[in-house]
């Protein structure tokens, strides 16, 4: 039954009521008194009811009132139980239709009249209505031109990844034409002034935990990418680009910062262990940086490829068409010098390179909004998406900061659970309204409705009762051209409304200001050549035995169970066994390093043959021992060298205020296994980074900071230094009869440590890496690795 015609059956069944009333308790009256129904008519109790005060008619008065009552309240009963079953007959033979969609008034609190306040979301009365505070997904053939509209009014910084260049073309005249800076940064082989790197430059040189953090996200852990090898690769990122500086440095080029284009430029070619050693050969290194390097080189060749070929895929977009020119300005501003609180930027992608695009998308939207945030903390920025299915899943999109707002288009729903896969519900629920427009075709409505009730799900507290109903595809397929139904969570139904209109006409884009190509640095392509020449030379043959090379003065020893190889460290010479190496190669070229590995809780190395790396239970036990000579180090430096693992190696206020490198701003605790304690503070870290990094930073949580243990000897000098995964952190594995049990599927992450001290009689520094649950055994792993170079020492 319609609407319209079950009011009228309502308002006929009410006309009735009242008419009954008044004849049924007129015909009571006039029998209580006795009277003639010939005077009876319909307005009689009406005209009766008046004139009850006169006194001829007091002594019937109540009587009058009484019957008059009951006549009323006769009908009335009879005809609302008349109605009740009308209402249950019409509800099961003829039930009234219920419209799939609600009216646009119904979402009120999320329209607003004021077109720069928002996202443009409908076309109401010939006005666009905009939503202010909501983040937007649009889903149609339609939706770029929700985009367009949006773009034509809101005020604000916008940042625009947009595909092809579409909406550039599209919008960047007007945004102009309105007062609003525009810049448009092509990443794929157009010269532009963003430099990734730039952030993470610091006045105390570079930030390693912000180059960290630009690593991790160009260098995720993906199923196709172990652990393992994402964490050599991150490294490899970080010790290049400090490669780079020292390089720069030293040439008088301090000033001059690192771009992706000098490590493209490094990475074009590949990589072996001569090539490693000539970099790590070069006199413009500092320390660090050479141990850094010297730990990738102890990898093996086919490793080593893998990582240059890793590091390589992110950094394409850096390319230069000309070889010996920059494709990006080193000191440049993402804003282009502009305010950020207005400038809008467009990202130019190729549609073909979403895949590329995706580490270079998620780190400018994190270094852009850094940037408004300091500059505007109380501002939503608004972040506008062209085609979701162009990229592959976004981080910044489902784990990135709530301090956006976001316009995204798709052309379809369904092909995110096959993209996203479990963080579906994550991207669903980062958009607080969802816009689909008219179908084109049925078998696309029935495709699109499941994920509508997933959107539905994704913000319902109770997925058992649903505030709002999902249009199904027969609703869908009820939109009119010019239509589109606005999914509100927090409403019943979802909204019918008009899709809003776009500009009419076109203006010009502004004509683009692209800076001239700079010169690379002459020390970068010196650099460079010196690779290429240690790439292509051969290997140097083996010098012959002689007195002055004491590590081969003598031949290796083989008994019957094992073989003995000769090593040096410094001038110092030792004979051990081939297996207690890692790799079980002997030692590599340097001759001031040795690399063991042992397991626990034997404490010796694996038979030969084996690799740590073979089975499960040998890579949890494995103990790696790292032993450096430090020959370049005065005699009366050497025995405070761990002071630099627990203080800054500056004297710089902003470095002697971090308190995740200073002692005295830890929790010292009570003495533990012979060590003490220094806890990480978490509120002074909090406080700390956030006020230099901003609201949003991670640099303050316990997967990234760590625990100190520390023994000093009696004059207050560390000899035993031991960072450990802070408190917080699960152990990811504990001992039954001192064997180590893995627990990482009920953690799900191993908390490590790395211990360092120092072999004064070699003039040694050792760092030990193994589990944090073995810590109350550090004493017992240091003294065996004192006795295995005592042991095999030749006199």
């Amino acid at each position: 039954m319609k609407p319209w015609l079950k009011a009228l059956c309502a308002a006929m069944l009410a006309l009735g009521i009242v008419v009954a009333a008044a004849y049924v308790s007129g015909v009571l009256v006039l029998w209580s008194l006795g009277l003639s129904l010939a005077q009876l008519r319909i307005d009689l109790i009406y005209n009766t009811l008046w004139v009850l005060d006169r006194p001829d008619l007091q002594p019937v008065a109540t009587r009058i009132r009484v019957w008059t009552l009951i006549g009323v309240a006769v009908p009335v009963v009879l005809g609302g139980g008349l109605g009740a079953w009308c209402r249950r007959w019409q509800r099961t033979n003829w039930p009234t239709p219920v419209p799939p969609f609600a009216r646009l008034g119904d979402g009120a609190r999320w329209w607003s009249y004021r077109r720069g306040r928002g996202i443009a979301l409908a076309s109401r009365w010939g006005r666009s209505t905009s939503a202010p505070d909501a983040s937007v997904l649009v889903v149609g053939h339609r939706a770029p031109a929700s985009l367009v509209t949006t773009l034509r009014h809101v005020q604000g910084p916008v940042l625009v990844i947009d595909p092809g260049g579409h909406l550039y073309a599209e919008t960047a005249g007007w945004r102009a034409k309105d007062g609003h800076p525009v810049l448009q940064i092509t990443l794929f082989g157009g010269c532009h002034g963003w430099n990734p790197l730039q952030p993470a430059w610091t006045q105390d040189g570079w930030s390693d935990p912000a180059l960290r953090a630009i690593a991790a996200c160009w260098y995720p852990r993906q199923a196709q990418r172990n652990a393992l090898l994402a964490s050599q690769v991150q490294h490899a990122f970080v010790a290049l680009v400090h490669v780079v500086h020292d390089v720069l440095h030293a040439a008088g080029e301090g000033e001059t910062r690192v771009s992706p284009v000098d490590l493209f430029r490094l990475c074009r070619w590949h990589a072996n262990h001569r090539s490693l050693a000539a970099l790590a050969s070069h006199p413009a290194l500092c320390s660090a940086t050479r141990i850094a390097l010297d730990e990738w080189r102890g990898l093996d060749q086919a490793t080593i490829a893998r990582i240059w070929q890793e590091l390589r895929g992110p950094l394409e977009p850096f390319a230069s068409w000309n070889p010996d020119r920059d494709a990006i300005a080193r000191h440049g501003d993402l804003c282009g010098g502009h305010d950020p609180r207005r400038v809008t930027i467009y990202l130019d992608i190729p549609g073909d390179r979403g895949e590329e695009a995706r580490p270079l998308i998620e780190t400018f939207v994190n270094q852009w909004q850094a940037r408004v945030a300091y500059r505007a903390p109380k501002v939503k920025p608004l972040v506008i998406l062209n085609s979701l299915r162009t990229f592959p899943p976004l981080a910044c999109l489902t784990e990135g900061p709530q301090a956006l707002r976001w316009l995204v288009s798709t052309a379809g729903l369904d092909t995110l659970p096959a993209l996203y896969g479990k963080a579906t519900t994550a991207l669903l629920r980062r958009f607080d309204l969802c816009v689909v427009q008219p179908p084109p075709e049925r078998d696309w409505a029935e495709a699109q409705a499941p994920v509508c009730g997933a959107f539905i799900r994704a913000h319902a507290p109770d997925k058992h009762r649903l505030t709002c109903l999902s249009p199904c595809a027969d609703d869908l397929m009820t939109l009119r051209r010019g239509e589109q139904a606005v999914m509100v969570p927090s409403g019943h139904r979802a909204v019918r409304c008009a899709i809003p209109r776009p500009p009419r006409r076109r203006l010009p884009p502004p004509p683009e200001l692209q800076g001239d190509l700079m010169p690379v640095p002459l020390p970068i392509g010196m650099l460079i050549a010196a690779l290429l020449a240690a790439c292509r030379s051969l290997p140097p043959a083996a010098p012959e035995p002689t007195a002055d090379n004491p590590c081969h003065a003598q031949p290796s020893v083989t008994t019957k169970t094992l073989t003995l190889r000769e090593a040096c460290l410094g001038p110092h010479r030792f004979r051990l066994p081939s297996n207690l190496y890692d790799g079980q190669r002997g030692q590599e070229g340097d001759k001031e390093r040795l690399d063991f590995s042992l397991q626990w809780p034997s404490l010796q190395p694996l038979p030969m043959g084996i690799d740590w790396h073979d089975d499960a239970h040998t890579f949890l036990s494995e103990i790696g021992i790292r032993i450096l000579h430090v020959s370049r180090q005065p005699d009366a430096v050497y025995p405070t060298l761990l002071r630099m693992s627990i203080q800054p190696m500056s004297s710089d206020p902003a470095q002697r205020a971090d308190p995740a490198q200073n002692l005295d701003m830890r929790i010292k605790g009570k003495p533990l296994y012979g060590l003490i304690p220094y806890y990480a503070d978490f509120d002074r870290l909090k406080t700390y980074y956030r006020k230099v990094y901003g609201p949003d930073t991670r640099a303050h949580e316990p997967d990234v900071n760590d625990d100190w243990f520390v023994r000093f000897d009696p004059e207050g000098v560390p000899t035993t230094v031991i960072t450990c995964g802070s408190r917080p952190l699960p152990d990811g594995a504990h001992l039954e009869r001192d064997h180590l049990v893995d627990d990482i599927e009920r953690d799900g992450s191993r908390a490590l440590c790395r211990h360092e001290f120092l072999i004064p009689e070699y003039k040694a520094y050792v760092s030990v890496d193994y589990k944090r649950v073995l810590l109350p055994h550090w004493e017992q792993i240091e003294a065996s690795v004192r006795a295995l170079l005592k042991n095999g020492e030749i006199q």
